[in-house]
């Protein structure tokens, strides 16, 4: 019985999610066809970054997620080649922010490879390097994330390299290259090189510092701050975490601030001083949102678990202890929907679905004709090289049957010559018995002379 309850609910929840699917992809769908197809490329990427971020403003990650696979279809048909790029760009940053990084490689490796193909065209070419730069800022992130420092900087070299090749380079571009140099330095600072990190983050201080951004100089100070920490310079990392402090307190951003007091409070339990870092903890736990996942979420929860423990207040560290584990595994029952909502979502993508199963199908087909041909090929060679090695196998046989029966014959000769030399041998002693016996002719000669006179 229970299990017949099980399954109506997972079918009732399926449904559910289906009918909401739907509704939000009619919505989304009336917001786009408000896109300015005549528009300038500034004003289009602009329409976009707004409804991305109105949308992602209700931390709802499901609609996150359907408004940006209903923007990608949109923009594919429209054949708004940059737009649907910047679309994949913050489907793969939607991806990083709730860690499935394997599919926000995906898409931003889709995004590269359309715009790259765009690029040689040479149409709005200052705008294919801007939108290139984000996406290969962002996949660098993803290996940064992935404690893959190497990969993360060849992305962020890309990044760099895309926006050098801008003509026109402006203040905003400036500000970007001053964000590359932090990302190099948080990602030395990753590699143990923190001489070079801090190379990097001085670079990024002073170009921020000339710019006058003081959220940038702020961020680029946190890690900073961060690095002084990780080398156990306490009071310089103190130092830097309190401006940063006051810079974010002035732009009133819940999240920046629940993010600093947070890091000072790890300080401060660095330094064995928990009564100190509890205050700015629970600080940082009242700049959370608790009815959503976020990184600071769950790092706050965590430092406060610790706290509790160094404080011998286990109740509160229990507690603590559960809502970390419970934000954590509501992460991971979050992904679970995604990604079975990303797999069965057919209302609305049902045609691209036929579509890429049928190209995978075409795909698979000529693979498998390749493997088959492969096979025949490496048969073939085989069949050959078998046939070479048994070929060998017999001349090397006849060559040493050859060799034995010449061995033979020169045995057998040798016999025969020592044969013949025995019998000459013996026929030459014979004869020089018989011409030893034998009398001389001057002795017949004399004896017949002799023989002759007496008779007369």
């Amino acid at each position: 019985m229970k299990i017949r309850i099980g399954i109506c609910l997972l079918f009732i929840t399926a449904w559910v999610n289906c009918s909401v699917a739907q509704n939000d992809s009619i919505r989304f769908l009336e917001l786009l066809n408000k896109y300015p197809l005549n528009a300038s490329i500034e004003k289009k990427r602009d329409f976009v970054r707004e409804l991305y971020d109105s949308i992602k403003e209700n931390g709802n990650h499901q609609r996150t997620y359907y408004f940006l696979k209903t923007a990608s279809r949109f923009f594919k048909e429209k054949n708004e080649v940059l737009t649907s790029g910047a679309t994949l760009n913050y489907l793969g940053l939607f991806y990083n922010n709730i860690g499935k990084y394997n599919d926000a490689i995906q898409s931003f490796s889709s995004g590269i490879s359309l715009l790259e193909e765009y690029k040689k065209k040479n149409e709005n070419i200052n705008e294919t390097h801007l939108v290139l730069y984000l996406i290969y800022l962002n996949y660098g992130n993803t290996f940064y994330f992935l404690d893959e420092p190497n990969k993360a900087l060849v992305y962020y070299k890309k990044a760099l390299f895309e926006l050098k090749n801008k003509t026109n380079l402006d203040h905003s571009d400036s500000l970007k290259i001053a964000q590359v140099f932090n990302n190099f330095g948080i990602t030395y600072s990753l590699k143990k090189d923190n001489e070079t990190g801090r190379y990097y983050f001085k670079k990024a201080l002073e170009m921020n510092t000339q710019l006058r951004d003081s959220i940038r100089i702020a961020n680029v100070l946190s890690n900073l701050a961060s690095l002084h920490s990780n080398e156990n310079e306490m009071d310089s990392a103190l130092s830097k975490y309190f401006v940063v402090k006051q810079i974010y307190e002035k732009t009133q951003n819940k999240t920046d601030i629940g993010f600093i007091n947070g890091q000072i409070a790890s300080v401060y339990l660095d330094m064995n001083n928990p009564k100190t870092a509890l205050s700015y903890a629970l600080v940082a736990l009242q700049y959370c949102d608790t009815t959503a996942y976020s990184h600071e979420l769950v790092s706050t929860y965590d430092v406060l678990n610790k706290i509790y423990g160094k404080l011998l207040d286990y109740k509160n560290e229990v507690r603590f202890l559960r809502l970390y584990t419970a934000v954590s595994d509501s992460v991971n029952r979050e992904e679970t929907i995604n990604e079975i909502n990303r797999k069965e979502l057919l209302l609305q993508f049902n045609t691209l679905h036929v579509t890429d199963s049928i190209k995978a199908a075409e795909e698979l087909k000529r693979k498998d004709l390749s493997v088959q041909a492969n096979k025949r090929q490496n048969y073939f060679l085989i069949i050959v090289l078998l046939l070479t090695f048994v070929a060998l196998g017999l001349i090397y046989s006849r060559f040493k049957i050859t060799k034995k029966q010449k061995g033979i014959i020169e045995i057998q000769k040798g016999i025969v010559d020592d044969k013949n030399k025995e019998i000459t041998d013996s026929i030459n002693y014979a004869k020089r018995i018989q011409n030893s016996l034998l009398p001389t002719e001057k002795y017949i000669d004399k004896t017949i002379k002799r023989l002759n006179k007496k008779s007369t």
